[in-house]
């Protein structure tokens, strides 16, 4: 199960806007990233997929940030490239290890 979602060997295509997604999804890859795009725009994407009925992995990047990840996620995207831990400021992070 875990073997079928690794996005090993995939074809990846990355559209800027809707016309290049229309041009790109006839075109079947695997996954087609969606960069720097509204929800408005990424739901008018996934609902083209969905009456179009291709099996397209979409995914989000650019302006994806923790407070927004969760509306991408309740339109139905699963994959988000984002560089938004990279400028956060450092968490401390601790670990306990207890004898049990």
């Amino acid at each position: 199960m875990i073997i079928k979602t690794l996005l090993y060997n995939k074809i990846n295509l990355e559209a800027d806007n809707y016309a290049q997604f229309e041009q790109m999804y006839m075109a079947e890859p695997d996954i087609i990233q969606l960069d720097k795009w509204s929800l408005e725009d990424v739901k008018k994407a996934l609902d083209l997929l969905q009456l179009k009925q291709k099996d397209i992995l979409l995914s989000v990047a650019g302006g994806v940030n923790k407070d927004n990840v969760s509306d991408y996620a309740k339109l139905g995207i699963r994959l988000f490239i984002t560089s938004a831990p990279y400028y956060a400021p450092p968490e401390d992070i601790k670990v306990v290890i207890e004898k049990i």
